[in-house]
Order: structure tokens, then sequence, then C-alpha cells
């Protein structure tokens, strides 16, 4: 009996871990918390969200802060990875540019250099 509870304990433990990458399944898992989708990045206390918020326009000349700006989630990163305070742009893989309140950003994006933003019209 005893054997086969902590069998099915394992086997739960699994898929509630699976459920919260953000891959299909586990592939990414030992990608540790870059691996989290938002779920599993806000219960496991060695991770921290990374939140930013969209910038319209096509390009640099045209970027803009929509005028009720909503942070959303885009990754996880370590807690322990050094932040600066320091506001960041960076693209996505699709060329979309984000605003970031630190200048930590998600494993394959690309920062670019900060310029100021208007509000969008």
């Amino acid at each position: 009996m005893k054997q086969s509870y902590w069998v099915s304990l394992w086997v739960f433990l699994s898929l509630t871990a699976c459920d919260l990458c953000a891959g299909e399944g586990c592939e990414d898992a030992p990608d540790g918390c870059a691996a989290l989708n938002a779920d599993g990045c806000e219960v496991d206390p060695r991770c921290t969200e990374l939140l930013a918020q969209p910038l319209l326009g096509e390009n640099a000349d045209e970027w803009c802060m929509p005028a009720n700006p909503l942070s959303e989630f885009v990754g996880c990163i370590d807690s322990g990875s050094g932040c600066d305070e320091a506001m960041t742009i960076a693209l996505d893989e699709e060329n979309q540019a984000w605003e970031f309140p630190s200048s930590c950003i998600p494993q394959d994006w690309e920062e670019v250099p900060w310029i100021e933003l208007g509000t969008c019209e």
C-alpha cells in the first residue's frame, strides 16, 4: 500500500510540474525558470516574472506607448539575475518592441538602444 501511495504522489507531482511548463509537456523543464509559464513562475520562489508593455509602431521612429498601457507576462528568469533598475526596450522573436521596467529581458530577445517614448495619439 505504501508503494502505491508514493507512486501516485510522484505521478501527481510530475503532472503538476508539467502543467506549469511553457512548452508542450515538460521538454523545456531543464531550462529552469525560463521554461515556466506565468502560473509556474509566480509560484516558484526561485523565479521572477518578466513583465513588459508592448509598444505601438513599426520601427524605432514610430514607437510609442499606448494611452492605457498594460503590462503583460513575457517570460520568467532566475530571481538572482541581478536586474538593474533601468528602463529597457527589447524586440521579441517577431520584432515586436516591448518596454521593460528593468534591464532583464527574456532569453533570445534583442535589447535595443533606449529612446524617449511619447504617448500614441
